[in-house]
């Protein structure tokens, strides 16, 4: 009962504190002081002001409570002051925003122009792998063609045919010196032809049998053909299987002919059996 009583008379105390300050007495003493004090006069030619806020305290009754001008100015620019830097924030966030927005947008163009230039080189790939298998193709074509043409060349050259292109008879022999010898006895419209493409290195005298053709093919290979009719051909002629070497009459019916392999002479009956 004695708390609640001392509590009464300090709101009562407090109210006629405020009373005071606001009667008529307290504002003459306050203007005869600001008239008085030069620095109170400097002060006084401020605007001041003086909020008042009204609270309903208990019982119902409303109490003021004055706030001083510049405790207002102190909330109002820190009030202020809190709006700006909140203004500066949401700038700055929606600088941040714009900025990341147009970077997404950025990223989003690269990327789509890398998947653009990236589907124009797969379909660069796959049209350059188009070409190189055709090129590929046509490379092994003419390789193959090349080697076949090769091969069809070199076997040309080798001097495994008759060297008559019509009926003869045929002996074995030796020549002078011992070297393997075969001799062909030629029908009237037989010709002796080069069994295999090469140079004619000789056209000479033989003491035998009246001329000696002799044929450089290549790979260690030599033919020698030894007839009595008049040489076809001349020295240095580059010659192909098959092609005449004599005309040929009824009187000049003999043929001696000889290969050497290689430096060494071979039968070439062995040589022509071989290549069947």
């Amino acid at each position: 009962m004695d708390i609640e009583i001392k509590k009464q008379r300090k709101k009562r105390t407090l109210s006629d504190i405020f009373r005071g300050m606001t009667s008529y007495q307290t504002e003459a003493a306050y203007r005869e002081f600001w008239q008085e004090n030069l620095i109170a006069r400097i002060y006084n030619r401020r605007r001041r002001f003086m909020l008042i806020v009204y609270l309903e305290g208990k019982g119902g009754q409303m109490e003021r409570v004055l706030i001083h001008d510049n405790l207002v100015r102190i909330i109002f620019f820190a009030f202020a002051a809190a709006l700006v830097a909140a203004g500066i924030k949401f700038h700055s966030v929606v600088r941040t925003a714009k900025i990341q927005e147009q970077l997404y947008l950025s990223r989003e163009d690269e990327v789509s122009y890398l998947k653009q230039l990236n589907d124009n080189l797969s379909l660069e790939n796959i049209s350059l792998e188009n070409k190189n298998s055709v090129l590929t193709e046509t490379v092994h074509q003419k390789l193959s063609a090349e080697k076949e043409k090769q091969a069809a060349e070199q076997e040309e050259h080798i001097p495994k045919g008759l060297p008559v292109d019509g009926q003869a008879g045929i002996e074995e022999k030796t020549d002078e010196n011992g070297n393997p010898l075969v001799e062909f006895s030629l029908g009237a419209e037989t010709g002796v032809i080069s069994t295999g493409s090469g140079k004619a290195v000789k056209v000479e005298e033989d003491p035998l049998y009246g001329v000696l053709v002799q044929v450089d093919h290549g790979d260690g290979y030599t033919s020698i053909y030894r007839f009595s009719g008049n040489p076809a051909i001349a020295e240095g002629d580059e010659i192909s299987r098959g092609v005449r070497l004599f005309t040929t009459s009824t009187e000049n019916a003999l043929l001696g002919y000889q290969l050497i392999q290689d430096g060494t002479y071979i039968n070439p009956v062995e040589v022509m059996e071989i290549s069947g």
